[in-house]
Formats: C-alpha cells, sequence, structure tokens
C-alpha cells in the first residue's frame, strides 16, 4: 500500500449528507477558510474571493467535457459537495477556482475564474498552434516515463527533447517538476546502478529531482507520497504506456484508473486515461490525471524556461548574443570544460530552442494567412455591397 496515502473522499452528488472524512470531527464546519484548504485552496484564492465583494463560495473544477464542468465545494454545513456548470466561451482547465453566478441553477454558469497561481499548457505542433490550457493551480508535475527509456533519455532522441519539454513547460507556469522513472521491476539494475542514472538524469536536466519508482512491486512508492503533501495539488503527466495510471491506482490504494497490459515485445502499456479529473485523497492532497500526451510543443514568447543555470551563466559572457560556441570569453563553454555544467545540457537548450524558433515560424505563417483571408472576406463584402447599390 501506498504509505501516508489512503482512499479517496466520497463525494455527495447535489446533496448534502454527511462524508464521514477523519479531518471532520476536528474542525468547525463554519470555517470554510479550513475546509477549502482540503481542496488545495491558498490564501492568494481567498484574497481574490474577498476582492470581488459578493456572497459567494469558491467552488473548485474537477473535471471539464463538452461545455460543462463538474466542480466540487463545500457547503455551509462543511459537507463536500458537486456542482455542475456552464462556462461559455472562456478557456478554463481542471484545478481552476471560480466563482458561480446563481448556486441555484442547475446547471450554474461560471461567473468569474481566479487568477491561476500556476498553469499547465502545451502549444500545439500544427498550424493553428493554439495554446492547450491542460491544468490550472498545480504545486507539483511528476513527469512519467518508463526505464525501458532511459537509454534513450540519456542521448539525443525524441524522447530526450519531448522531456525536456515537459519540463520547460512546468517551469513556464511556475510549477515544480518531477521526473518519475517508472517500471522499476523491469529495469534489472541494482542500487548503486540507480543512484548513478539519478545523478546523471538530473545533472542532464538541470538539477531536476528524480525518483525511481514500480507500482506493481511498491519500491519507490515512498518516495513519491513525500512528495506529495496534505493541501498540494500534483499532476501526472507523460506519454501513453509509461504506466501513469498505475501510479495512480498506487496513490489512490484503490484501482480507480483502468490499468491497460504491457506489451511483451516493448514492454509498453496502451493509453487508459481517456480525460482530465481531479481527484482527492484523504490525506489533503489532490491529484489530477491526464492522458497520454505524444506532443507536447513549447509555448514561449521570451526565452526557454527550465534553462535558468545557462541563462545565469551566459550573463557573464564577453558578447550579449554569444552563441556559445567558438566565441571567445564564452563562460558557459568555460563551465562546461571545468565539468560544472553537462554538454548534454547545452545540447538540449539549443535544440529545444530551434524547436521553438520553428513553431513560432509556422504561427506566424498561420496568422498571417488568417489576417489576408480576413482582408479578401472584408474586400469581398465590400464589393458585393457596391454592386448592390449600383443596381438600386
Amino acid at each position: 500500500m501506498f504509505s501516508g496515502l489512503t482512499r479517496p473522499t466520497q463525494v455527495c452528488h447535489g446533496t448534502r449528507s454527511a462524508l464521514g472524512l477523519d479531518f471532520a470531527d476536528a474542525m468547525e464546519p463554519r470555517n470554510l477558510e479550513l475546509y477549502a484548504s482540503r481542496l488545495g485552496c491558498k490564501p492568494v484564492f481567498l484574497h481574490a474571493l474577498a476582492a470581488l465583494q459578493r456572497d459567494a463560495r469558491l467552488w473548485r473544477i474537477s473535471s471539464v467535457e463538452r461545455g460543462l464542468c463538474r466542480l466540487l465545494g463545500f457547503g455551509d454545513d462543511g459537507v463536500l459537495i458537486e456542482r455542475r456548470a456552464r462556462f461559455g466561451a472562456q478557456p478554463i482547465a481542471v484545478g481552476d477556482w471560480v466563482v458561480l453566478e446563481d448556486e441555484r441553477q442547475d446547471p450554474a454558469h461560471v461567473a468569474h475564474v481566479l487568477e491561476r497561481m500556476t498553469w499547465l499548457q502545451r502549444g500545439s505542433a500544427h498550424r493553428e498552434g493554439e495554446a492547450q490550457l491542460i491544468a490550472a493551480n498545480l504545486d507539483t508535475v511528476f513527469i512519467v516515463a518508463a526505464f525501458a527509456e532511459t537509454p534513450k533519455l540519456e542521448a539525443r532522441s525524441l524522447r530526450a527533447r519531448r522531456l525536456d519539454r515537459f519540463i520547460s513547460a512546468v517551469r513556464q507556469g511556475g510549477a515544480t517538476p518531477v521526473v518519475v522513472l517508472n517500471k522499476l521491476d523491469l529495469s534489472g539494475r541494482n542500487e548503486g546502478e540507480l543512484e548513478a542514472l539519478r545523478n546523471a538524469l538530473a545533472a542532464r536536466l538541470g538539477g531536476v529531482d528524480v525518483v525511481c519508482a514500480s507500482a506493481l512491486d511498491q519500491r519507490g512508492l515512498e518516495a513519491l507520497s513525500e512528495r506529495i503533501p496534505p493541501g498540494d495539488t500534483v499532476a501526472f503527466i507523460g506519454p501513453s504506456g509509461v504506466g501513469k495510471s498505475s501510479l495512480i491506482n498506487a496513490v489512490l490504494g484503490e484501482e480507480r484508473q483502468l490499468v491497460s497490459a504491457v506489451r511483451s515485445r516493448d514492454t509498453k502499456g496502451r493509453h487508459t486515461t481517456t480525460r482530465r479529473e481531479l481527484l482527492m485523497l484523504r490525506t489533503g492532497a489532490l491529484l489530477i490525471d491526464t492522458p497520454g500526451v505524444r506532443e507536447f510543443a513549447v509555448v514561449t514568447d521570451e526565452h526557454i524556461a527550465g534553462f535558468e543555470d545557462i541563462d545565469e551563466l551566459a550573463q557573464h559572457c564577453r558578447f550579449n548574443d554569444c552563441a556559445h560556441d567558438t566565441e571567445p570569453g564564452c563562460v558557459v563553454r568555460a563551465a562546461i570544460e571545468r565539468g560544472e555544467l553537462a554538454a548534454e545540457r547545452l545540447e538540449s537548450f539549443r535544440l529545444l530552442e530551434r524547436d521553438a524558433q520553428r513553431l513560432q515560424v509556422k504561427h506566424d505563417a498561420y496568422a498571417r494567412h488568417l489576417e489576408h483571408a480576413e482582408q479578401r472576406r472584408f474586400g469581398r463584402m465590400v464589393r458585393e455591397a457596391m454592386a448592390s447599390n449600383k443596381k438600386t
């Protein structure tokens, strides 16, 4: 069993019957701030609610589908309740804190989305390329990879670049990334080899925390539990087949998420999670499960997040536009030569920056295409109006 984490709490659907939570007896039902903290609420959201100057309660989005979102909140009697609401055209995500227009309606209508503390979004590799908001108000994001992929994570590969994109996106949104190497039971490595792997991968990833785990034999689950404290909201992301659902089942202590068998030819699982969902843990932590993603483009307007170590060194280079290649006085190259910065780290930064530049070119081209299409549409409208005036 996953130490420190137990079964998720039961939610009352549209009613206010008792929950039987182990923390309910220790709190006054009127203390809504303390109850809201069980949904991962931070003081900043309570202050934002007070600034609205309206008599309303906070609700947290637990799932979104087809114009409707499901919300979790606490009633005046301290009982957890679930509601449905429409949100119109405003962008929302699982984990958002919202205020409803009229709580008596079913479904209600989302009146305000409180400013997000952190977020996770990805760009599209397609030409339309608008950023897709995945989740909001996260403290930690666990990026799951399978142990079978670790040799490819250490080299210049598509999987390594995908991992870099995940980390950059998490840091850009303000959350803390943690890499989880899952399926430890299939690795065949001893503790010494695992420690060397963690250190090497952490160095290449700029000091990102790396955890080795197995949902099957439960090794490493204690280390995961230590990184999911009460009151925090965490998410599990990664490509399909790396065992996210198995890990989440271990976290929840029950078979809440469907799990598929591992293919013997490549030790990969199959896609099982189909939607994003906020799950409550009785410790007071919250967990967001996400479907597997294959493409994860970086959304950036300035610089690539997650490479602050290189950014700091680059400030001391002799030339402001130093490419960290053969220029004299390059502090970044000097750090690599002294062994203070991994050469793979600089290579990862260059590749990710190149990917972002290519994506930006696609987006700019598509924006120009839309602008020209709008101009042509307006021109046709003017010509039709002039022709109509001539006839009259």
